[in-house]
C-alpha cells in the first residue's frame, strides 16, 4: 500500500500526543496563491475570473492552522482562552482597525455624502465582525453594484473567520477534555456544513455564500486535515508527494480560470477547497511543489498577505469615487503600486509591531475608539448634507408596476433614493397580481389583453411609459413584472426555484406557472421581455430561448428590449449625484456622465440581437444607442434627468423613446 497508518500501540491503549507544528513555509507560499487572485479579480481582470475564489483556500488554511496548533496546546495543557484570545486581537484587530479609520476619513474627504452614514454601518460591521450578515441584509448579491461600492464588502470573510473562532476553540477544549473522538464529531460537523452548502448554492446562493453555517466546512476541511495529520504518519513516496502537493496546485488554478460559472457562488468552489487540503495534507515534507510552493518570493508575499487583502478593496473603491468626482480614469497599474505601498505600510508599521508587543491592548482600544467615535458622531453629521440640485424632479413609476407578492418597507437607503423623486408606491390592490392577470392598463374593454410584458425591475421602469404608448393605440397589456426578479426560467418548470427576498419558492413557482398559462390561455399578439441583460449568465439567455420556442409554438410574437448604458451613479438619488459632480441644469442641450461596465452591457446586448435573429417571430427593439456616445451616457436633456439610478430609466428618459416604441409595436400587431 502506498498509503497506510502506521500505529505503534494496540487501540485500547491510550493514543500519543500528536506532533507539535513546525514552520511550514509552503503555507505561506500558499497564502500568496490566495491572496494575489483575490486582488487580480478586484482590479477587473476578467481572465482572472474565479479569483475570488481565494478566499476559500484562506479559509481552508485557518482551519488547518488553528486546529493542529490548539489541540496540541490542548493536549499538552498549555491552553489558555486568554492566550488565544491575545493571539487573534494582535494578529487582526490593529491592522484592521488602522484600515477602517483611514478608510473614513479617506472617503469623508471624496464621498459623495449621503453614502457616509450606510458606510459607517459598514465599518462597525467590519470591526464587530458581523460584516457577512449585514452585507448579506444591506445588499445582498456580492456581484452587485450596492455591495461593490462599499470599501468594506471584503470584511464579509474576516467576519466568518472570527465567527468560526467565536466557538471552535470551546468546541475542541471540550471534545480534548472528554477524549469523545475529536476527528468524528468535526467529521459530523463538516458533511452538515457541506450538505448545507450543497443545498444553498442552487436555492439560496447569497446567503450561502456570507453565512456561516454553510461556509464552516472549509475550515473544517483544513481542520480535520490538520487531525489526521498530528496523529498519522504516512508512507507516502516523496514523488506521490510532490505530485499530490502539484494536482492540488492545478486544481486551485483550475478554480481560479474557470469562466464557466454565474455571478454566484457555485460548485467550483469544491476545486479550490480540495487543491488546498492536497497542498496543506501533503506538503508536510519536502518535495518539488512544496519547495515551488516555500520559494522566498511567494513566501515574502504570503507574510504580507492579510495587509494586502485589507488594503487592497478600499484602494480599489475609492479610487473609482475619486475618479468619478474628478472625471478620471483608475489606472490599474497605479492601483497597484498604490496598493503594494499600502500593504508596506501597514505590516511594517501596525501589523508587525503589533504582534511583538506585550500590552496591545491600550492600542487596541484607542484605535476602536476613533473608529466609534467617527462612525457615530462624525460620519452621520457629514452623511445629513445634502446637494441642491436645480433639475426638474426625477420621475420613476417602476415601483407601481411591481407583481412581487411581498413589498418590505423602504430601508434608509431606498428613502434617500426616493428624496425630491416622484416615486408612487404600488396600489396595495395588486398584491396577488402575480398569480393573477397581473397588472392591467390600456384598453380593458378589449380583454384578454394583447401585449403582454414580462421583466425584472427594468421592465417596470418601462411599465408606464409602455401603458401609455398602448392606451394611445386603443390596444390592451397585462405587466408580470417584478423588482429583483429574472423574467427568465426554465421550461419545463423547476418545480423548487430559488426563492429570494420577494417570493417564496412556493409563490414563484405559481408565478411561473400563472405566465405560461397566461400565454397558452390568451395568445396576446407580443410579449415583450425587458430585463437588464448585463448581469444574465449563458443559462439565462438560454432560458430566454426557452421561452421564445414556448411563444412560438403558440403563434405569439416576442419583443425584446435592450438595456440603456450603465452609468456611474451607482444606486444613489441621480438629481444629487449630479450635483455632487458639479453639474447643473440647462435649458436645453444634453449632458452625460462617464459609463459603468460598458463592455459588458455592450456583449449581452449583443447576445440579445443574436437571440432575435435566430426566431423568425422574434424582434429586437434597440435602446442602448439611444443613451451612449463618446461622450459617456445621456444622463439629462435640458432641465430632464434621464436616469433614476445607474441603470435605470426615469420616466422621463422612457418617455423619450415613446413613439418610436408605438411603432414598432404596431408594426408587429399588424403584421
Amino acid at each position: 500500500m502506498l498509503i497506510a497508518e502506521k500505529r505503534t500501540q494496540d487501540s485500547t491503549e491510550p493514543k500519543p500526543l500528536g506532533k507539535k507544528l513546525s514552520y511550514r513555509p509552503d503555507i505561506d507560499g500558499l497564502r500568496a496563491i490566495a491572496v494575489i487572485p483575490v486582488i487580480l479579480f478586484h482590479l477587473g481582470f476578467s481572465w482572472m475570473s474565479g479569483g475570488y475564489l481565494g478566499v476559500d483556500v484562506f479559509f481552508v488554511i485557518s482551519g488547518f492552522l488553528i486546529t493542529y496548533i490548539l489541540v496540541y496546546e490542548m493536549e499538552v495543557g498549555k491552553f489558555s482562552f486568554k492566550s488565544f484570545l491575545s493571539r487573534r486581537v494582535k494578529r487582526i484587530l490593529p491592522a484592521l482597525l488602522t484600515v477602517t479609520l483611514i478608510t473614513l476619513f479617506a472617503s469623508i474627504w471624496i464621498a459623495f455624502l449621503p453614502d457616509l452614514q450606510p458606510m459607517s454601518v459598514d465599518a462597525l460591521s467590519a470591526t464587530f465582525s458581523f460584516a457577512n450578515i449585514h452585507m448579506l441584509n444591506k445588499a445582498g448579491d456580492y456581484w452587485g453594484q450596492a455591495a461593490e461600492s462599499s470599501p468594506f464588502l471584503h470584511a464579509w470573510s474576516l467576519s466568518v473567520e472570527e465567527q468560526f473562532y467565536f466557538f471552535y476553540p470551546a468546541l475542541l477544549l471540550v471534545l480534548v477534555k472528554v477524549k469523545k473522538g475529536v476527528a468524528r464529531v468535526i467529521a459530523v460537523l463538516f458533511c452538515l456544513s457541506l450538505f448545507s452548502f450543497y443545498k444553498g448554492i442552487s436555492h439560496d446562493p447569497i446567503s450561502t455564500f456570507y453565512l456561516l453555517p454553510a461556509r464552516s466546512w472549509e475550515m473544517l476541511a483544513g481542520g480535520l486535515a490538520a487531525l489526521f495529520q498530528r496523529r498519522m504518519t504516512l508512507s507516502v513516496p516523496r514523488p506521490l508527494r510532490s505530485f499530490l502537493v502539484a494536482l492540488g496546485l492545478c486544481l486551485i488554478v483550475v478554480a481560479y480560470f474557470y469562466n464557466g460559472a454565474d455571478e454566484t457562488i457555485s460548485k467550483i468552489v469544491f476545486l479550490s477547497v480540495l487543491g488546498s487540503i492536497l497542498i496543506v495534507f501533503f506538503g508536510d515534507v519536502s518535495s518539488a511543489s512544496t519547495r515551488a510552493l516555500a520559494h522566498p518570493a511567494l513566501v515574502l508575499i504570503g507574510k504580507f498577505s492579510y495587509a494586502a487583502y485589507l488594503v487592497h478593496w478600499p484602494i480599489i473603491v475609492l479610487a473609482g469615487v475619486y475618479g468619478v468626482k474628478y472625471g478620471l480614469t483608475p489606472n490599474v497599474w497605479l492601483l497597484s503600486v498604490l496598493i503594494v505601498a499600502a500593504t508596506l505600510a501597514l505590516y511594517f508599521w501596525v501589523e508587525k509591531p503589533a504582534r511583538k508587543m506585550k500590552q496591545v491592548y491600550p492600542l487596541v482600544v484607542a484605535l476602536l475608539a476613533g473608529v466609534v467615535l467617527t462612525t457615530t458622531l462624525i460620519a452621520p453629521s457629514f452623511a445629513n448634507q445634502r446637494y441642491a440640485s436645480d433639475y426638474e424632479p426625477v420621475a420613476d413609476y417602476g415601483a407601481s408596476y411591481d407583481v412581487s407578492p411581498l413589498i418590505k418597507p423602504a430601508s434608509r437607503n431606498a428613502l434617500l433614493m426616493k428624496e425630491g423623486v416622484i416615486k408612487p408606491d404600488r396600489d396595495p390592490a395588486y398584491a396577488t397580481a402575480y398569480a393573477e392577470d397581473g397588472i392591467l392598463a390600456g384598453n380593458l374593454q378589449s380583454l384578454p389583453p394583447e401585449i403582454m410584458v414580462i421583466g425584472d425591475s427594468h421592465g417596470c421602469m418601462w411599465a408606464k411609459t409602455i401603458a401609455e404608448a398602448v392606451s394611445e393605440m386603443n390596444r390592451s397589456v397585462s405587466f408580470f413584472t417584478a423588482l429583483g426578479n429574472k423574467p427568465v426560467f426554465d421550461i419545463p418548470l423547476d418545480p423548487s426555484p430559488q426563492a429570494n427576498e420577494r417570493f417564496t419558492s412556493e409563490e414563484k413557482f405559481e408565478f411561473h406557472q400563472n405566465v405560461l398559462q397566461k400565454i397558452e390561455d390568451w395568445r396576446p399578439s407580443v410579449v415583450v421581455v425587458v430585463s437588464k441583460w448585463s448581469n444574465k449568465s449563458d443559462k439565462d439567455f438560454q432560458r430566454l430561448e426557452q421561452l421564445i420556442e414556448y411563444c412560438n409554438q403558440r403563434g405569439v410574437k416576442t419583443l425584446l428590449m435592450e438595456q440603456p448604458p450603465l452609468t456611474v451613479a451607482g444606486d444613489r438619488n441621480t438629481a444629487q449625484f449630479l450635483a455632487y459632480l458639479g453639474h447643473t441644469a440647462k435649458a436645453d442641450g444634453e449632458q452625460y456622465i462617464a459609463t459603468s461596465e460598458i463592455e459588458d452591457a455592450a456583449i449581452s446586448n449583443q447576445k440579445l440581437q443574436d437571440v432575435a435573429q435566430k426566431y423568425e417571430q422574434s424582434s429586437l427593439f434597440e435602446v442602448f444607442d439611444d443613451f451612449h456616445a463618446e461622450e459617456g451616457a445621456l444622463i439629462a436633456k435640458g432641465p430632464q434627468i434621464l436616469y433614476f439610478d445607474d441603470d435605470h430609466l426615469s420616466y422621463q428618459g422612457t418617455s423619450l423613446l415613446k413613439g418610436r416604441f408605438a411603432k414598432t409595436l404596431d408594426a408587429l400587431l399588424s403584421s
